[in-house]
């Protein structure tokens, strides 16, 4: 047992290293080519602190197919870290945030990328009705996000941006980015081999590992970067990574793991992760829409919704 927990605490560790590697090089690459804010935050940041995410799902999936008869608890360990990660960044990191500094949001942020963002929680439930995530929904979560990318792409002319740029100025952040990569990698298998040993040994459902430990621990990246993009007056940085984030684990993150293996979603998930995501979801949205920022008691109120979610999952799996 020792073992398997040195195990989990080195893949965590690396995941967690691999992916502000990664991150560093995505952002001054982005800075570089002179991309806005709430762009750099809805994809390049958004896509690099989703990574563990991302390549938990990749192995997880790659392990189904491996281990078949135990698709429930890899899928829930999978989805579960999905979820449980989305969940902590748009209640706990987003309160945290607007307690160190203000958060302010525009109009058409609020209207087109946070609406988008609803409505992809609200189609992966809707795939998730028959306790499946099949290949071809897969499919349709990554072309909505590609579809999603292009838009943003479009409206930001990074076609031109990139056309007019030395390419040359910024390989060396490139290669961090390949570095972190394969970090992440070999650590996302190192947590997965550990989180469904302890699911095994303890007979607990893969999903309450997956959203109350790992997911906590892989949503540490957007943590970081959100709180320090703050601190350096980045408020366009902090919001469009929290929401990116939350819009490319669901579609890109989850769609590439059901692609390769599909996924078996328990009931908690569909009825409990899912559903407390969108209201809380809603709820932040509200919040930012009042005044176009997140004021400190509303702050507060998405910090204590987080222990609310742990504090009822934990009674429902004692009752059940």
């Amino acid at each position: 047992m020792f073992y398997f927990l040195i195990l989990g605490l080195v893949g965590i560790a690396g995941i967690l290293s691999g992916a502000k590697i990664t991150v560093n090089g995505s952002k001054s690459v982005a800075k570089k080519l002179g991309i806005s804010e709430f762009f750099i935050g809805l994809t390049i940041l958004s896509i690099g602190t989703s990574l563990p995410e991302i390549f938990t799902h990749i192995v997880s999936a790659l392990r189904i197919l491996r281990e078949p008869a135990n698709i429930l608890t890899i899928s829930g360990i999978a989805v579960g870290t999905n979820i449980g990660s989305n969940i902590i960044q748009i209640t706990l990191i987003a309160g945290i945030a607007g307690l160190v500094s203000t958060i302010h949001a525009t109009k058409r942020f609020m209207r087109q990328d946070y609406v988008f963002m609803l409505m992809g929680i609200l189609i992966l439930w809707f795939f998730c009705l028959d306790s499946m995530v099949t290949r071809l929904e897969a499919v349709v979560l990554i072309i909505l996000y590609l579809l999603y990318l292009v838009r943003l792409g479009s409206q930001e002319n990074l076609k031109d941006k990139m056309k007019n740029h030395n390419h040359a100025s910024y390989s060396w952040d490139i290669f961090k980015m390949v570095a972190g990569l394969f970090l992440l990698v070999a650590c996302a298998k190192l947590t997965l081999d550990s989180a469904v040993f302890f699911a095994d040994y303890f007979h607990i459902a893969g999903s309450l590992i997956g959203a109350l430990i790992i997911g906590v621990a892989t949503a540490l990246p957007e943590l970081t970067t959100a709180v320090t993009a703050l601190i350096k007056k980045s408020s366009g940085l902090s919001l469009g990574t929290l929401v990116g984030s939350n819009i490319t684990n669901p579609l890109l993150a989850l769609g590439i793991g059901a692609a390769i293996s599909t996924y078996k979603i328990d009931d908690s998930i569909l009825w409990y992760y899912i559903p407390f995501w969108f209201v809380a979801s809603l709820v932040a949205f509200f919040f930012f829409r009042r005044k176009l920022k997140l004021e400190k008691w509303e702050a507060l109120i998405l910090i204590l919704a987080y222990p609310f979610f742990v504090i009822v999952k934990l009674f429902l799996e004692v009752a059940g």
